[in-house]
């Protein structure tokens, strides 16, 4: 290993120096090219004398030459590395892993739980049917059922789930609640129900002003712009990705 590591510092070494040689050459020719353009700007040289002259300290210059030579030993180093690592690491995935012979029922279980807990609701329900795992527990029959009617953008389910399990979302500070009556509003207000929306609110926003005061401010603003809400401030508030990330956070949280 410790050779290894050598072959690193030195490949690096090499590398900055590499990159030192080949800028020094480019801003070399930068400066020619820069100094030969005002000489012809003064009418001191013509233009086909001031490109002679520049090929000739090209060519005499060699630079090409020296940042060609200079990249063929950054590659012999690379490739020394290459081996090296060849020779320090093996390349057979079987060598790093145990003989552990899984449990095929064990492991179903395993894929079938995180299918759920990931809010992947269809294909884990596809995935029992499948591979003929245990039946689904009931509460993620429940999780099934408020997702499909929250893709159908019908709130009210998953606005009773988020009251009932209220204390443990505010343990891990999910605003779920709150995105959840935020879309019931939102829905009201684009759809024309304007004193719908306002009843709603003073309903079920009171609770999360402590919490989401400048969110239920930018809400409250909306009925200023109630003729034109995807024209106005708040026009984020009506896009539909909405839906989607509420839809992942209620399959996590």
């Amino acid at each position: 290993m410790e050779a290894l590591l050598r072959d690193c510092d030195r490949m690096v070494k090499r590398q900055r120096t590499f990159v030192q040689q080949t800028s020094q050459h480019i801003d070399a020719l930068i400066a020619l090219l820069a100094e030969t353009r005002e000489q012809i700007a003064q009418g001191g040289v013509s233009p086909d004398d001031a490109l002679e002259a520049v090929r000739h300290r090209l060519r005499g210059g060699n630079h090409a030459e020296i940042v060609l030579g200079s990249q063929g030993e950054l590659r012999q180093v690379f490739s020394r590395l290459g081996r090296a690592l060849d020779k320090t690491f093996s390349a057979d995935v079987q060598k790093a892993s145990r003989g552990v012979v899984f449990d095929p029922t064990l492991l179903r279980e395993v894929v079938r739980h995180h299918l759920f807990r990931e809010g992947l609701l269809e294909l884990g329900e596809l995935f029992v049917k499948e591979s003929g795992s245990m039946l689904v527990e009931e509460r993620f029959f429940d999780m099934y059922t408020i997702a499909r009617h929250l893709r159908l953008k019908d709130v009210q389910p998953a606005i009773t789930w988020a009251a009932t399990h209220r204390a443990h979302l505010e343990a891990i500070g999910s605003p779920l609640e709150f995105l959840l009556h935020r879309l019931e509003f939102v829905s009201r207000l684009e759809s024309g129900n304007l004193r719908g929306a306002l009843d709603y609110a003073r309903q079920n926003f009171h609770i999360f002003v402590e919490r989401h005061a400048h969110e239920v401010q930018q809400l409250m603003g909306c009925f200023c712009f109630a003729k034109r809400l995807k024209q106005s401030p708040y026009a984020d508030l009506f896009d539909t990705h909405h839906w989607t990330d509420v839809l992942h956070m209620f399959s996590r949280d």
